[in-house]
Formats: structure tokens, sequence, C-alpha cells
């Protein structure tokens, strides 16, 4: 894949993610879940912050508004009670699921009916 392709199947995931119902999250927001989705944990805001290299207290913010949401949530830690683990809930997992099917969806070659109803 080229730049150009490269460039154009993220603005086809990007257009076809506003479209799509559910939350309108940011580039900062979305990276913060797939840290967490591919990277073994605990995730904490410091851990997270280091990875993407941001400040903690942007990530902070993310992570407060992905909370709100209902895509991630913070656990106590009995055994350092300073640390607050992060990890995707259910509707986490469920978003991140959609998102990789809609760049699976974006990547994919128009079907021949598709093609044949653009011809006509």
């Amino acid at each position: 894949m080229d730049r150009a392709a490269a460039l154009g199947l993220w603005g086809d995931v990007l257009t076809a993610g506003v479209r799509a119902d559910g939350p309108d999250l940011s580039a900062r927001q979305t990276a913060i879940l797939l840290r967490i989705y591919r990277d073994a944990g605990p995730h904490t805001v410091t851990a997270i912050a280091e990875a993407l290299n941001l400040g903690k207290p942007a990530v902070s913010r993310a992570v407060d508004t992905l909370q709100g949401l209902g895509l991630l949530q913070r656990h106590r830690d009995e055994g350092d009670l300073r640390s607050m683990p992060v990890t995707l809930t259910a509707q986490g997992w469920t978003h991140i699921a959609e998102l990789g099917d809609l760049i699976l969806a974006c990547q994919a070659p128009p079907s021949a009916a598709g093609a044949n109803q653009d011809a006509a």
C-alpha cells in the first residue's frame, strides 16, 4: 500500500466512523483504547502516557471521557491504593471490534454488485 492509498483508507475509515452511531472519538481517545486493547496490562494513566509520549493530564482527561462514555473503567488496586488500573468495558470491547470491522470494510474492494450499480 502506498501513501496515497493509506491516506485514502484512513479518510474512508474516519468518514464511515463519524457517520456511524456511537461516540465520535478523538484520535487521542482512539489511541488510548487501542493501546489498552493491544498491549498486556495492567494499564494506568502513567503507563499509557509514557507509551504514547503524552502528558498525564491529557491522558487522564481522555480516560475520564472514555469512562463517562462507558468504554473504560478504572479499578482500585488494593495492593497500591495510589494506582488505578484502567480496563476496557464490554462496551469498549464492542467498540474496538466494530472499529476493526469498519477498517476491514473500508479496505475491501467494492463488490461487483456495487460496481455494476455505479455503471448504470
